[in-house]
C-alpha cells in the first residue's frame, strides 16, 4: 500500500487475535500486538473502559506510538461504550486525557436516527461542535491562489457568481472546496456567535459561510470571526478578495494572522507567535 498510495495509511480493526479467532479485545494488547506491529496503528472496538486507557497508557507495546492508537468510538453508543450520539464529545474527553488518536464510527447517525431530515444541517453543527475541541484542525497546504466558496458539494440550488443557475437539488462531492473552520463560541454578556454552512444563497456552488449570533449592546469591542487555518506561502504583496453580505448595522473588515514559514510545522497556531495584519483597501 506504501509502495503504490505514498502517505496512505493502513489500520487494523480490533477483531481477529493472533490465534486467528474473532475475539474483540477494546485495547491494544498482546493478543493483537502483531498485527499492530505489521501496520500503521490500530482501531480498537468500541466496548472499552477508562480503565482499558489506563492500562496501555503503561503498556510497552504502544510505547513511543500511542498517537497510533485510533480509540473507537460508536456514534450509535451500542453496547456498554463511553458517549455516543451528541455525548460523544465525553469518549473524545477521555480519549484525549490519556494522548491517544481517536476513530469515529458512524457519524452517519445525525442523519440515520432522526426522523426529521429538515434538521440534520441543525443537527450536523451541533454533533461536530461539541467535538471540535477535541479534533486537530489539519491545515490545508495550498500555494496560490488559493480559493473557496465554502461549497459542501450539494445544494438546494446551483449558483455562479451570486447568480442562481439552477433551482433544484443536487449532490457532487467533486466540487465541494476547502471547508472553513465551523464552530460555536461564547461571548461574554450571554452572546454567542457561530459558522454553518447555509445553502440558502451562495456565490459559487450550493452553500456559503454564514456567520450568525447574539452580541450584546454591552459587548463594545470588535467580535472575531475564524474562518480558515492555512499553510499558504504569501509573497511581499498579496491580493485577497472577500466577497460577503452584511446585515444591516454590521461592518465587516478582514484580518490576516501570519508567522515566519519557518515555524509552520505540525505545531498548533497557539504555539507560534503570530503577526496581526489588516489588508488596505484598493480604491
Amino acid at each position: 500500500m506504501h509502495e503504490r498510495m505514498p502517505g496512505s495509511l493502513v489500520l487494523w480493526y480490533d477483531s481477529v487475535i493472533e490465534k486467528g479467532h474473532l475475539q474483540w479485545q477494546n485495547e491494544l494488547n498482546e493478543s493483537n500486538r502483531v498485527f499492530f506491529d505489521a501496520c500503521d496503528g490500530i482501531f480498537t472496538n468500541y466496548n472499552w473502559t477508562e480503565q482499558n486507557l489506563e492500562w496501555m497508557g503503561g503498556y510497552s507495546g504502544a510505547e513511543g506510538r500511542k498517537a497510533d492508537v485510533y480509540i473507537g468510538v460508536d456514534v450509535f453508543a451500542r453496547g456498554k461504550v463511553v458517549g455516543g450520539m451528541f455525548e460523544t464529545n465525553k469518549a473524545l474527553e477521555v480519549i484525549r486525557k490519556h494522548n491517544f488518536s481517536t476513530a469515529i464510527f458512524a457519524p452517519g447517525w445525525v442523519y440515520e436516527a432522526h426522523d426529521d431530515k429538515t434538521e440534520f444541517r441543525k443537527n450536523q453543527d451541533k454533533f461536530w461542535a461539541l467535538l471540535s475541541d477535541h479534533l486537530y484542525v489539519h491545515r490545508p497546504a495550498s500555494p496560490l491562489p488559493f480559493i473557496s466558496s465554502f461549497c459542501q458539494g450539494f445544494g438546494k440550488a446551483f449558483y455562479w457568481r451570486g447568480q442562481r443557475e439552477e433551482k433544484r437539488g443536487w449532490f457532487n462531492l467533486s466540487t465541494q472546496e476547502i471547508q472553513p473552520l465551523y464552530y460555536h463560541t461564547e461571548l461574554e454578556g450571554q452572546g454567542w456567535l457561530r459558522s454553518r454552512g447555509c445553502p440558502e444563497d451562495a456565490w459559487n456552488g450550493g452553500c456559503s459561510l454564514l456567520l450568525e449570533g447574539l452580541i450584546p449592546a454591552t459587548h463594545t469591542s470588535p467580535v472575531c470571526a475564524k474562518v480558515f487555518s492555512l499553510n499558504v506561502p504569501l509573497a511581499s504583496k498579496t491580493l485577497v478578495a472577500l466577497i460577503y453580505k452584511p446585515s444591516a448595522g454590521i461592518t465587516i473588515s478582514l484580518e490576516l494572522k501570519t508567522t515566519d514559514a519557518s515555524l509552520c510545522t505540525h505545531l498548533n497556531a497557539e504555539d507560534v507567535k503570530l503577526t496581526s495584519l489588516s489588508p488596505a483597501l484598493l480604491a
